[in-house]
């Protein structure tokens, strides 16, 4: 049976269907396979007028640009495969050009073609080339991690400005803190450069310490202002990460993994009413993001202590809290309502 891919003799309605076909072409449209195969000729610099046939016949045809009555051009397409997996496949040629063929195999979104094996040579370029985009990447977490280090150094210690606005609209007390390179790294009130070039001033910025090797390892901040909607700007300073912590010099007593940081300090505070504030950890993750990976590594390096996390009551909280127990935290809690895990 003569196959046309397109409008003309022999044009099937619908699909093409296993009578002319086998295997996953069973599934593919006339147009589709001609649209191919008409691009695939068009980069190779060749026009072919009119429809084509799709019957494993080679067929000549006037160029676009040649005289009348010549037939320089020369295809060959068979629809059922007949080889490379059942594919619609051909070739394509100008014999004006010596008569190179050109070789064709159809593949489409949901036929996409099979992966080459690369050679031993294409691999370790492509090692190489792996281990020199992750190097840059490294080199640039470093920078920014040094540019936030050094912006924090710069800050005044809170002390000297108890009353930042974000603590007071939170009614809560500055408190935590670690030690890095001989440094109290606790909160700090300053400014920085943003991406824009813009200065912010008056920041809360809260250095975060990496819960496995007790390094600074990254630094949040809050600004110092509220928005139309009440509510005050935060953001990373540099990759996000890390836990800021209160009181981490405790061992044996409970671990409260918090979510930001006005929950975390109050939370402390309500602790220390019942408890030796001695044998109470808070760690502060700054955003449910953070909280998401850090509290399973929290609980996996202090599996001995009890740990309870809580994430705020709103979307990003609640999917927070769900993956925790996930996780295999029998529960969560949202401020005010502790649930030991």
């Amino acid at each position: 049976m003569e196959n046309k891919i397109a409008a003309g003799t022999g044009r099937q309605e619908g699909k093409l269907t296993a009578s002319s076909c086998t295997g996953i072409i069973a599934h593919v449209g006339y147009g589709e396979i001609e649209h191919s195969f008409l691009v695939f000729a068009e980069s190779c610099g060749i026009a072919i007028p009119g429809p084509i046939q799709a019957d494993g016949q080679i067929h000549r045809f006037r160029l676009t640009d040649a005289k009348s009555g010549s037939r320089d051009g020369a295809y060959q397409v068979w629809p059922e495969g007949m080889s490379y997996d059942g594919r619609p496949h051909g070739w394509i040629q100008d014999h004006r050009d010596g008569g190179e063929k050109y070789f064709w195999q159809f593949f489409s979104k949901d036929n996409p073609p099979p992966k080459r094996e690369l050679s031993a040579a294409e691999q370790l370029a492509a090692r190489e080339q792996r281990d020199r985009d992750e190097e840059q990447a490294r080199q640039a977490r470093i920078n920014k991690l040094r540019g936030a280090w050094s912006s924090y150094r710069k800050g005044r210690s809170i002390e000297e400005a108890i009353d930042h606005s974000y603590l007071s609209h939170k009614h809560c007390q500055p408190r935590g803190g670690f030690f890095f390179n001989g440094v109290w790294c606790g909160l700090r009130v300053g400014d920085m450069i943003s991406s824009s070039g813009n200065t912010l001033k008056n920041l809360l910025l809260i250095p975060m310490m990496n819960i496995k090797t007790e390094k600074f390892c990254a630094l949040h901040r809050v600004f110092g202002w509220a928005g139309p909607d009440g509510k005050y700007g935060k953001g990373w300073c540099c990759a996000a990460g890390g836990v800021f912590p209160i009181a981490l010099d405790a061992r044996c007593g409970p671990i409260v993994v918090a979510e930001g940081i006005a929950t975390g300090l109050s939370l402390y505070d309500l602790f220390i009413d019942d408890l030796d504030e001695r044998e109470t950890t808070v760690l502060i993750c700054c955003d449910a993001g953070n909280l998401q990976k850090q509290a399973p590594a929290i609980r996996a390096k202090c599996p001995d202590r009890r740990v309870l996390v809580s994430a705020d009551n709103d979307d990003a909280g609640r999917r927070a809290s769900a993956a925790c127990i996930a996780a295999g935290f029998d529960s969560t809690f949202s401020f005010g309502e502790a649930v030991a895990s």
